[in-house]
């Protein structure tokens, strides 16, 4: 059996990565504070209701993969693509609060549901991968929008980090960045005002110049890159580099 571990299923890349990966018979499981009710009509599909801004959730999600880890697969993996865009504002405008709750929910959990990944799964004879959804925008600061770029950059070392220790618990690792996708959180940050988000205008300009990505292509190429034929473990490669 192959099952896919995915976070943020209701909108966006989740929700094209998804449906790509329940049409291919997956065994889908969905963590998120919403699900899709498109995916309802799927008998490979589960979901779970969680808040990854909540530091609370991971005794929950203990549980879960202690449950999971009683099943046998031919491949287990996890997707952390759960993000968010906010807050935006240059460093000194923004509030402590909001910098806790876009860490928690973009570095934080995803370094947390690793953890608990490589601790029930270490064990079990199969292929276990981690894949990282990144960002262009862990290599390159973005004014107004610099907590993202300091998860995403996070995220690059958490994929490293579980490739350089893949000797101990079985699991590999990559990350993608995936591109710019035609996204709610595109359109979203195109609506920030410049006294906030002072390179609003890269955002216009791929919207302007056609340049933002289907969600469903992007999403064949991760499954593509990421799920199939053998795991490149550790490493970090952008869209125009899928397989």
């Amino acid at each position: 059996m192959k099952t896919v571990i995915i976070t943020g299923v209701s909108r966006g890349l989740g929700e094209a990565l998804a449906l790509a990966l329940l049409k291919l018979d997956y065994q889908l499981i969905g963590l998120g504070r919403t699900s899709n009710q498109q995916f309802a009509g799927y008998d490979n599909y589960r979901f779970i209701e969680c808040d990854f801004s909540d530091p609370g959730i991971m005794d929950g999600i203990a549980i879960l993969f202690s449950e999971l880890a009683s099943v046998e697969y031919t491949q287990i993996v996890l997707i952390n693509n759960a993000a968010t865009a906010s807050p935006v504002g240059v460093l000194g405008r923004l509030s402590s609060k909001e910098i806790q709750q876009s860490l928690q929910l973009n570095l934080v959990s995803p370094t947390q549901l690793a953890n608990q990944f490589c601790h029930h799964f270490s064990k079990l004879e199969c292929d276990k991968r981690i894949v990282n959804i990144s960002s262009g925008a862990a290599f390159s600061p973005i004014s107004g929008n610099s907590i993202y770029c300091v998860a995403k950059a996070g995220l690059e070392m958490l994929t490293q980090s579980i490739a350089a220790e893949t000797g101990y618990h079985g699991v590999t690792a990559m990350s993608i960045q995936p591109g710019v996708i035609d996204t709610e959180m595109q359109a979203w940050l195109r609506q920030q005002p410049e006294e906030l988000l002072p390179t609003v205008g890269l955002y216009h300009g791929f919207y302007n110049r056609h340049q933002l990505l289907p969600a469903a292509i992007v999403a064949q190429n991760v499954v593509k890159s990421a799920l199939s034929g053998a795991a490149r473990n550790g490493q970090s490669f952008c869209h125009d580099q899928f397989c």
